[in-house]
């Protein structure tokens, strides 16, 4: 793609998340006892993924023409999912909160009852999990803390996902995993100017985007990368948690700069060792190729 054309779509994503981000912010509500949230978030999230999917990749097909699409319907499906919830919990009392919850955990256990046990387990869910987890570190966090830190750190480790795709020569992942970031960071600026918090949904949103771009350049690569690189920008927002320590909160200059510092080094990190691997791993992959409908003719 022309990288002029490709300028434009992606300042569209940007444009597009501002816009609903606005909206939601005019129309939406919060708690009372929580800061306002940015609404539309998960939205923007999944309209930035899905509008460069389909210019990459046209009119998307059920089922999935090629197994990495499924990153556009997995997404997809936890930004529904995950608003919905956030709007019935916004309203509902706690006992219908806790209603909620419990039937959501019950219903995530017997879809996950399915899979092989642990020892055995595909890399999808593990990824799923690993996802859960990050979600749930943060969930309070994403609902309380209003500002540029939450969304910044997530379109900082989509940029380095992008990059390791990118560099990895899966071209078209790249592209989308950095449109998408490039939505998130538009929201970053949109909620340090409005004081919003980036809100549950958005953050599910967000992070499954991540995961599913992880999983699928763990995946394309086999091997290419080790996971664990992979798997490094997805758990890097973790990082925002220190700067909630007692002994650094209380110095907010520090605080602000941790956020946005320990995870940027920590997705950073990943991308310098993914790209020394790739330099290391070129000759020996040179005349390497897969079979499991990730390899040559989907990443260019």
């Amino acid at each position: 793609m022309d990288p002029v054309q490709s300028g434009v779509h992606l300042l569209a994503s940007a444009a597009v998340a501002v816009v609903l981000i606005l909206v939601g912010r005019r129309f939406g509500r919060s708690d009372r006892d929580e800061a306002p949230v940015a609404h539309l978030a998960a939205g923007a999230i999944a309209l930035a993924l899905a509008w460069q999917f389909v210019i990459q990749e046209g009119r998307p097909t059920l089922p999935p023409a090629s197994k990495w699409h499924t990153i556009l319907f997995a997404v997809g499906a936890v930004a529904v999912v995950a608003s919905i919830a956030e709007g019935l919990t916004r309203t509902a009392a706690v006992a219908e909160r806790a209603f909620l919850f419990a039937a959501i955990a019950a219903g995530g256990l017997i879809a996950f009852g399915k899979a092989p046990l642990i020892g055995s387990m595909q890399p999808v869910h593990i990824g799923a999990a690993g996802a859960a987890v990050v979600v749930l570190f943060l969930n309070q966090l994403s609902r309380t803390r209003t500002g540029f830190a939450l969304p910044a750190v997530l379109s900082i480790s989509f940029a380095s996902l992008a990059a390791m795709s990118l560099v990895g020569s899966f071209a078209k992942l790249g592209i989308i995993a950095g449109s998408t970031g490039v939505a998130v960071a538009a929201i970053a600026l949109v909620t340090w100017r409005t004081k919003l918090a980036l809100g549950a949904a958005g953050l599910a949103t967000a992070v499954a985007g991540l995961a599913a771009t992880a999983g699928l350049g763990a995946a394309y690569f086999d091997g290419h990368f080790s996971t664990p690189l992979w798997a490094l920008p997805v758990a890097a927002p973790l990082a925002v948690l220190v700067a909630e320590l007692p002994v650094i909160r209380r110095r907010p200059a520090f605080a602000n700069a941790t956020r946005l510092l320990a995870p940027t080094a920590i997705a950073l990190a990943a991308l310098g060792a993914a790209a020394t691997q790739s330099l290391m791993n070129a000759p020996a992959d040179a005349d390497s190729s897969t079979g499991d409908g990730y390899g040559s003719g989907y990443g260019g």
